[in-house]
């Protein structure tokens, strides 16, 4: 079985953390648009529903390699932003203009950007980091507390990303009556869950727990065991095979 690491690269409390947002170019009408090939279409979408992306992400989900990127933001697709860890610089996406009419978005807003503070930023990040193991499902927008909806054969699985105490989890649990029936937490330390533990189990929730550790470098081994699922009766998160 493979180590547990306790390394997390999303871990707020480990780094100190900011983000340089760009101000969006001015859409000109002379913009170079050669088109929009499938790659670049798949991520415009992705950007609908999830708004916020990382380069390394892009190329590996959706095959936009920094020459690629460089054409979408000149074309106005996409913009360029920077999350800065530390000293490291992390380059990041957002939703252009012209992006998002190709992709007809009812709700587009310029600079909406603005309005996310670094912890919903590492959340977006977070979601395109196991969503890299189901690329090839459906990724479907959603309400808040979640992140997103990772939609497959089985069922929806709703994606939590868990970087504080997840108080807006447990007023959901306790308050929505229409509550999901399968949830992926995504969490810098197993231990993090834990205090959630006796309600998710009370709600009967079918909870796999990924951490941000083992999901960020995809590897042939694929998600199947970097999953804990949730025992309810013994109410303790184990190690086992995804289902």
């Amino acid at each position: 079985m493979q180590k547990e690491s306790t390394f997390s690269p999303y871990s707020l409390a480990s780094y100190d953390w900011s983000v340089k947002w760009i101000e969006p170019l001015k859409v000109t009408g002379n913009e170079r648009i050669s088109g929009t090939n499938k790659n670049e279409l798949k991520l415009l979408e992705a950007l609908v529903v999830v708004p916020i992306i990382g380069s390394k992400q892009a190329e590996l989900i959706f095959g936009i390699t920094r020459k690629k990127a460089d054409k979408m933001i000149s074309e106005k697709k996409i913009i360029k932003h920077t999350v800065v860890r530390n000293n490291q610089t992390i380059p990041i996406f957002t939703l252009g203009e012209l992006g998002a009419e190709i992709v007809n978005h009812p709700h587009y807003h310029k600079k909406y950007w603005v309005n996310y503070e670094i912890k919903s930023v590492l959340k977006c990040l977070s979601f395109y980091n196991l969503y890299q193991y189901f690329f090839e499902f459906e990724m479907c927008k959603v309400q808040q507390p979640f992140t997103g909806i990772i939609r497959t054969k089985k069922s929806n699985m709703f994606v939590y990303v868990l970087n504080d105490k997840g108080t807006d989890l447990q007023r959901y649990l306790l308050y929505d009556e229409d509550f999901v029936k399968r949830i992926i937490i995504i969490a810098e330390k197993k231990e993090y869950v834990e205090p959630l533990i006796p309600l998710l189990a009370k709600s009967q929730i079918k909870l796999r727990v990924a951490l941000d550790s083992d999901i960020f470098y995809k590897d042939q081994t694929g998600v199947n065991n970097k999953m804990y699922f949730l025992d309810s009766e013994n109410n303790q998160l184990i190690k086992d095979e995804f289902a």
